[in-house]
């Protein structure tokens, strides 16, 4: 049988009230041309009330009051390369869509996908460009009542916190409160740099890897093992991102066979909320961009035989850089790396602690979020959630070329 998904409704979503106009400036790291883009993920219910799209519909336009800047369009200086956001409450793009299976049918969008991912996630009509826009979400039912709500939203508003936070002042309306539980903070202005830079234009065009895709789900027993010989060898705890990604590492490292003497990378954002904590409510609320990224480094050779207890400390040891290099970056003088796209380096991003799964409309949570953080250019690792099995964490990783992954693979193999 052919899954096939059908588009039963399309169009914006205004703000339920009017909304304040004129123009907001962004943060400088907002700005940054390489997040210049839209982030896709889909998220998975058993089941939802036959009206669920109307349900969403009506929250989102509630919520796009208090988010009012994501109901406008971003402009740009030519001259200054200055990005804006335009108030104009045009809205958010919501698409109301049936699928003609059940979850059970397509394997609840486990890898590989029996429906493709591009017919769940929303897109806007020929005439509106999906760059103007900020926020789109798909509400896909399904024959068994099941939903898959699908959604983009730009990385220029918001990282993956704040557009979680977002969601859930969303589902929490649907619900029926009044207000969120948390009421949104613009302060774009606290994240500032103190030197004027030229502009940076757009994001470089980068050419594609083809880099292949593989999903591990490792037991939490073999992760407690690795974070208790941590503890053992350091009398130090560590946490589960850093032992999986400093085993990732490894393996990649082994797997795409760098010169020994060859540096490699270890790239990973992290937040720096809490450095602006005095100048922001204490409850929260502050949804833009808000993180730095920092990189741990080493020797080829290294990577590939020390033990994970050595390569944990060095991840510890880099993220302990992290109030030290966000100060450089404010003074601008931080060192510019344009190597984020090398071969050499993977990228490790964690969609556990984001908020996505404390996302609930009204049915529950999501059983299942799958999260596209990823780009052809850029080696990429994501620690998932919710776990496809109980007791486990999902890895998900594009991060190696067609021609490493049997060695990959192999290397991965063990942490199953």
């Amino acid at each position: 049988m052919s899954y096939a998904v059908s588009k039963l409704s399309q169009g914006l979503v205004v703000p339920a009230e009017a909304t304040p106009g004129g123009s907001l400036a962004l943060s400088d790291l907002d700005q940054m041309p390489l997040i210049r883009c839209m982030v896709p993920s889909m998220h998975v219910f058993k089941h939802g009330p036959w009206d669920a799209a109307n349900v969403i519909r009506t929250a989102l336009s509630k919520a796009l009051v208090l988010y009012y800047p994501l109901a406008g369009k971003f402009v740009e200086d030519h001259k200054t390369g200055e990005v804006r956001v335009d108030c104009t409450g045009d809205g958010a793009w919501f698409i109301e869509a049936s699928a003609n299976c059940s979850l059970e049918d397509v394997n609840y969008l486990e890898h590989p996908f029996a429906i493709p991912s591009q017919a769940l996630l929303p897109d806007s009509r020929p005439h509106i460009d999906i760059d103007d826009l900020i926020v789109l979400m798909q509400v896909t039912r399904f024959t068994c009542g099941g939903l898959v709500i699908g959604i983009r939203t730009s990385h220029t508003m918001a990282d993956g916190k704040g557009a979680a936070q977002f969601f859930r002042a969303v589902a929490e309306l649907a619900r029926g409160m009044d207000r969120p539980s948390i009421m949104p903070v613009w302060s774009r202005e606290l994240v500032r740099r103190r030197v004027e830079r030229a502009p940076a234009g757009p994001p470089q065009d980068l050419p594609s890897k083809r880099l292949e895709y593989m999903i591990i789900d490792v037991p939490t027993e073999h992760v407690n093992k690795l974070k208790q010989q941590y503890l053992n060898e350091t009398c130090k705890p560590c946490s589960t991102f850093e032992v999986l990604i400093a085993t990732v590492w490894q393996c990649r490292t082994r797997a795409i066979g760098l010169p020994p003497n060859a540096l490699t990378k270890l790239s990973f954002a992290a937040n720096f909320l809490h450095l602006l904590t005095p100048a922001l409510p204490a409850e929260g609320g502050y949804y833009g961009n808000c993180f730095y990224v920092l990189k741990a480094k080493a020797t080829s050779e290294m990577v590939a035989n020390a033990s994970i207890v050595e390569l944990v400390k060095i991840i510890k040891e880099t993220k302990g850089k992290l109030a030290e290099g966000f100060a450089k970056w404010v003074k601008g003088e931080d060192e510019e790396e344009g190597d984020d796209d090398c071969y050499d380096t993977l990228n490790a991003t964690d969609w556990r602690h984001l908020g996505f799964n404390d996302v609930d409309y009204g049915w529950g949570k999501a059983a299942r979020i799958v999260p596209f953080e990823h780009t052809d250019f850029m080696p990429f690792c994501v620690l998932g959630l919710p776990p496809a099995k109980e007791n486990s964490v999902r890895l998900m990783t594009y991060c190696v070329l067609k021609e490493h992954y049997a060695a990959f693979r192999d290397q991965m193999i063990s942490l199953a």
